[in-house]
């Protein structure tokens, strides 16, 4: 602010400086609330095992909908708008165990348990793997291309 007070920054260079912090935070959001979907996902399922459906079951389900649906909106713009389908999915399976409440099918608690460490394992995702990622497939592509000349 000083920069821009004293006219050594641009209204332009300040709102990009803005614009990067507010990206920041929200990623640092975004892998907190992966990490709780994880722990929501970890005490919903063993109640169910246990048969412990309580108030604190219907809240853990709540914030779990609650916490997949902000993640969702929250994915646009970031590297990581691929997990958004994950909580689209993740959203869908919290409102049919909470609509079936006392007995939801086994299948959506696999499910639950599944999406819940997709969402995880997407945010443990580092720029190397991401790099190699992208070399692997450029490497692919580059085999391919030479392969089609040769023929």
């Amino acid at each position: 602010m000083r920069e821009k007070v004293s006219g050594q920054m641009t209204s332009d260079s300040l709102q990009s400086l803005i614009d990067d912090t507010v990206a920041k935070i929200n990623l640092e959001k975004l892998k907190r609330y992966a990490l709780q979907i994880g722990v929501l996902a970890e005490m919903i399922i063993p109640a169910y095992e246990e048969n412990q459906i309580d108030g604190k079951l219907t809240q853990d389900l709540d914030r779990l909908h609650y916490i997949a649906g902000d993640t969702g909106r929250r994915l646009v713009g970031t590297p990581f708008d691929h997990v958004a389908e994950l909580c689209e999915s993740l959203i869908k399976v919290t409102s049919d165990i909470r609509a079936a409440m006392v007995c939801p099918e086994r299948k959506d608690l696999d499910l639950l348990k599944q999406l819940a460490r997709a969402v995880q394992g997407a945010f443990d995702i580092t720029e190397d793997v991401a790099d190699i990622a992208r070399k692997i497939s450029a490497s692919i592509d580059q085999r391919k291309s030479i392969k089609q000349e040769t023929n």
